[in-house]
């Protein structure tokens, strides 16, 4: 309807020995694949009770990996198991032709050619099984327009060895492709 879907919450709490805790991020994201307005609450928790010499440390290193991401030339695309996008850099939405908010919650595959839909499933499972992958594809950009992406992906695990999805940066390289042909 037009109204503003995201939001975040944002709080410190004091541990049982005084220490500053828990950081809480939750955001919701418009569906673009429903016909009917659907939500996607995308909610990110960051528990760490330690001293304020080190949330201020931690507050810095993201600070300074935030600026390094959003300094890249590459298209950085971070996506769950189900290729749903988590996160991307200003670069990946110029390159698909969107804003970055416009690609979070939205399923890599959308942007893929629907031609090379198998292909791009088995790119996706070797990344499933913890090996990384290089390869040039034709993607659609937002417009309809294509685009041609050279990719290098790597597997995301948590602690436990559980795979949570795939990092990828990309290159756009379609005039490279056009001289080629």
């Amino acid at each position: 309807a037009g109204d503003e879907v995201s939001s975040s919450w944002v709080g410190l709490v004091r541990g049982v020995e005084g220490q500053m805790g828990a950081h809480l991020k939750a955001t919701a994201v418009r569906r673009q694949d429903q016909e009917q307005p659907a939500f996607v609450a995308v909610v990110e928790i960051e528990v760490a009770i330690d001293s304020p010499q080190r949330t201020g440390d931690a507050r810095r290193a993201r600070q300074r990996y935030e600026r390094l991401v959003d300094s890249a030339q590459e298209g950085i695309w971070e996506v769950d198991t189900s290729g749903i996008t988590v996160f991307a850099n200003w670069r990946m939405g110029e390159i698909l032709g969107c804003e970055v908010g416009d690609l979070i919650g939205r399923s890599m595959f959308d942007f893929f050619d629907p031609e090379l839909a198998g292909v791009v499933q088995a790119q996706f499972a070797v990344l499933a099984d913890g090996k990384t992958d290089r390869f040039d594809a034709r993607c659609r950009r937002v417009d309809g327009s294509t685009v041609w992406l050279m990719a290098s992906a790597i597997p995301l695990f948590d602690e436990d060895g559980i795979w949570t999805g795939a990092a990828a940066t990309a290159m756009d390289i379609t005039e490279r492709r056009a001289q080629e042909e």
